[in-house]
């Protein structure tokens, strides 16, 4: 399928016909050689796409964020697109560590208390925005 899908470009159109006139008209050689050549390059295209198809699925696999929850009472690594309401999401940079409890897919509740030293959490909607 990919193979045909080759030869939708004009440009390939224009060559099949100047093939398909000079070998009516008693060119064959040229035809030949025009034809060849067509071929040539759809299978080339065809792997082109391929390998271009591979290195765009190895691109996403590596930019698929990971998340670090709490789940049960165990510590797993999870891709983000498998976070459940109810996990409990650990952030953390270099300075500081806390958490947030996700209630749905657009809202999380994070304790902030070991950022900037407050008594309570803070909710923040609305995620879905970013």
């Amino acid at each position: 399928m990919k193979f045909l899908e080759q030869f939708k470009d004009f440009m390939i159109i224009v060559l099949l016909a100047a093939a398909v006139i000079s070998g009516i008209f008693g060119d064959i050689t040229d035809s030949i050689i025009i034809l060849v050549v067509v071929i040539l390059n759809a299978i080339l295209g065809v792997f082109q796409e391929a390998k271009a198809e591979e290195a765009i699925n190895a691109l996403r696999e590596m930019s698929s964020p990971e998340a670090h929850v709490k789940r049960d009472g165990t510590v797993v690594s999870l891709k983000s697109d498998q976070l459940v309401v109810g996990d409990v999401v650990l952030l953390e940079s270099r300075k500081y560590r806390t958490s947030g409890f996700a209630f749905d897919r657009s809202s999380l509740f994070a304790n902030r208390r070991v950022w900037i030293d407050w008594r309570i959490g803070s909710s923040r909607q609305g995620f879905n925005d970013y």
